[in-house]
């Protein structure tokens, strides 16, 4: 396993983001690290979930599409089904818990705990701009 690229050194940004966005930057993160394309990726989250419960989120999903008609990506799946936080706690787990550890330690540091505010989790037009480049 290669190491983790970092946001120059800080991982500040990710409370900022919302669960999903957490969940995509987290599988991204995945990806670079282990050179992968982003589809296995998921794939590998896929997996991952797999051993730590005994099934398949993309299973359930095919299933909840088949009963609704409608085309859920993964990432809508574990949001409509109340998953999210069970899968955050995977898909970390899956980087070795890095932003975690990092967050823990930089959690009295200003710069790298501001709380979000509700419009930073919002669809607020202003939001982009006070997000990092990645």
């Amino acid at each position: 396993m290669r190491t983790l690229p970092e946001w120059h050194g800080e991982y500040g940004y990710f409370p900022m983001l919302t669960q999903r966005e957490q969940l995509n930057d987290l599988v991204h993160k995945y990806a670079q690290i282990n050179g992968c394309d982003y589809r296995g990726a998921w794939k590998a989250l896929d997996k991952a979930w797999e051993i730590e419960t005994g099934k398949t989120l993309s299973l359930f999903r095919a299933l909840m599409q088949r009963d609704t008609g409608d085309k859920i990506t993964l990432p809508e799946y574990v949001i409509r089904a109340g998953l999210i936080e069970r899968v955050l706690v995977v898909a970390h787990g899956m980087i070795g818990n890095v932003i975690i550890m990092w967050l823990n330690e930089h959690e009295g540091c200003y710069r790298c705990s501001q709380t979000p505010t509700d419009s930073d989790r919002q669809d607020d037009p202003g939001r982009q701009d006070r997000l990092p480049f990645l």
